[in-house]
């Protein structure tokens, strides 16, 4: 080792303005605290931050590789990409109570997650439900049962459940192009339709081999009729 020289593998100077480090020779320049690695640098390679003789922080060609935690009292600011390579969960978590978090594009709100009340808003950062959607014009939520093209086994479906109760689906079917209600909490019993012409069939009982109303058209007549698939059918208004 020669100090204040330009001899030897390892150089330890200053050049009248800054101090310097240098390994010259052959092997990786390693600082130590008695014999624990704190700082490795590898020739030609990544350098390498320990803690207790553990890597942390590792740089590569590519970024930096952090093993363990990252506490930031600031903001943490990426390019392009924020996600888990390890199989692992990745959790955005606010961290105390009632801290919300913002996903913003270009300084703009686009959702929002109230810690205080645990609601979403698309559109809305003051959302008054679980999921309030919010548009200057027209709020809009689209369920899709598919890709492009078409396929009679679609179905788009909203489920609304009253826990303990009963369970109802709002339905797109494509398979004969109708609106329907279904009864799940009934063996999938079908309430009501609204069929691609426009009728509207009314099955209280679930089923067009029961007694269940067609309202439909005819000329200038909206006709209100009994149906059944088979076997006599009526109809009848009734008072108490």
């Amino acid at each position: 080792r020669n100090v204040g020289s330009s001899l030897g593998d390892l150089r330890l100077y200053h050049n009248g303005s800054d101090s310097y480090i240098d390994e010259v020779g052959a092997g990786n320049l390693y600082i130590r605290n008695g014999s624990k690695n704190s700082i490795w640098c590898q020739t030609d390679g990544p350098v390498h931050l320990y803690n207790n003789n553990s890597a942390k922080l590792s740089t590569s060609n590519t970024g930096v590789s952090v093993s363990g935690s990252i506490v930031a009292t600031g903001e943490i600011k990426t390019l392009t990409l924020l996600e888990s390579t390890s199989g692992n969960d990745l959790r955005l978590n606010a961290g105390s109570v009632n801290r919300d978090i913002f996903l913003q594009v270009n300084d703009t709100t686009l959702m929002t997650v109230r810690g205080s009340t645990s609601n979403v808003g698309i559109g809305t950062d003051v959302p008054a439900k679980k999921l309030e959607v919010f548009d200057t014009t027209q709020g809009v939520i689209r369920i899709r049962g598919g890709g492009a093209g078409s396929d009679t086994s679609r179905k788009a479906d909203l489920s609304l459940f009253a826990s303990g109760a009963r369970e109802y689906v709002v339905r797109a079917d494509a398979s004969d192009a109708a609106f329907k209600i279904i009864d799940v909490s009934d063996s999938n019993a079908e309430r009501l339709r609204i069929n691609a012409n426009g009728s509207i069939q009314i099955t209280p009982e679930g089923s067009t081999g029961n007694p269940y109303m067609l309202i439909d058209t005819s000329g200038d007549s909206v006709r209100f009729s009994a149906k059944k698939s088979s076997g006599n059918n009526e109809f009848r208004f009734l008072t108490q």
